[in-house]
């Protein structure tokens, strides 16, 4: 299923796959990131209880439109319209959940990502040959915890000491010998109940000093392989990887293997399939993100979606002129 949303009487229109994996996968981190920027777009300009739905409505179409249409007259478990706060901005956030839930074909979003969280490994985490710099994995593992944060929880919630858990088995040896034994630190706590426990995020501060003592020499000697396209990527929704979400297959000389297998394929016509495979994903939206090409809210656009005044999410955004553009309904000059 694909949902599609645009702007009143444009021709923009951005796909946003189904988030069907337990790991939110780009366009669900999209999705997820364009509400709570729309939502913030409204307090700005005062858009406020029934006027929120009906803006926001003027951005969907298609599929999501419909889920929409049906939340809002016939309700979910996590929207009522019949309650005395539907229309209100607390009303807002319940329909966004509801939706998303609707979308995403997953009745628990937020349970799902979380047990993904979990599983994530820095010592699995590559890039330019050694582990990924501490502070970038502890920045992606904030942004997604932040995520998982907007999404509706069915569960308990976890807690800091099971985040600090699943980061310590993450680590290798030698890098828990350096927190325990360099800097003398329990990062439990256990001497004192976890009354002074780190947290995850403070693990990873702590691990700068060590990787950068062995690791950042041979990191920054491999940044040519950024230029070659050689960075390392996550691909945190292929399940014929590692359960950090990458192929670490390589070869005897280091590189990267490109085998039927990493696609689920072993006939042996990797070029044929791999054109196949691009191929299918233009056709269900994926391949370069839309908010990259050209804007189509303006004719003859010579400037990028993400670059237009009308993009809530991009650095020239101006949020009077959005406003205007929502309560008028036509199309901008």
């Amino acid at each position: 299923m694909q949902g599609i949303r645009t702007a009143n009487n444009s021709k923009k229109f951005v796909n946003f796959l189904v988030f069907d994996q337990p790991i939110i996968n780009k366009e669900a981190e999209i999705f997820v990131l364009q509400n709570v920027k729309f939502i913030g777009f409204c307090d700005e300009t005062g858009l406020d209880d029934e006027s929120r739905f009906n803006a926001f409505a003027d951005t969907l179409d298609g599929p999501v439109k419909d889920l929409f249409d049906v939340i809002r007259n016939e309700g979910h478990r996590l929207y009522d319209p019949a309650h005395q706060d539907a229309d209100t901005n607390e009303g807002f956030v319940h329909m966004l959940r509801a939706l998303f839930v609707s979308w995403s074909k997953d009745n628990n979003p937020a349970d799902s990502l979380a047990t993904r969280i979990l599983s994530f490994k820095w010592k699995n985490y590559h890039i330019r040959g050694t582990f990924y710099p501490p502070n970038e994995f502890k920045l992606r593992l904030q942004s997604l915890w932040r995520i998982h944060d907007m999404l509706p929880l069915v569960g308990a919630p976890t807690t800091d000491e099971a985040k600090l858990k699943a980061c310590w088995d993450g680590l290798p040896e030698e890098a828990k010998d350096f927190i325990n034994d360099d800097k003398e630190t329990d990062p439990f706590d256990a001497e004192h109940n976890g009354v002074n426990a780190i947290t995850y995020t403070d693990l990873f501060d702590m691990l700068d000093h060590f990787w950068n003592r062995n690791y950042k020499k041979r990191y920054e000697s491999n940044s040519g392989d950024d230029k070659k396209g050689g960075k390392r990527k996550r691909d945190d929704d292929d399940d014929d990887d590692d359960d950090d979400g990458h192929d670490n297959r390589r070869d005897r000389n280091g590189k990267r293997q490109r085998t039927g297998k990493r696609n689920g394929r072993g006939n042996g016509k990797g070029k044929q399939n791999d054109r196949n495979g691009r191929r299918n994903e233009r056709r269900n939206g994926g391949g370069k993100n839309n908010f990259d090409a050209l804007c189509k809210l303006h004719d003859n656009a010579t400037h990028a979606y993400k670059d237009c005044i009308f993009c809530p999410t991009g650095p020239n955004f101006k949020a009077d002129r959005a406003k205007q553009f929502y309560e008028s309904g036509k199309a901008p000059d």
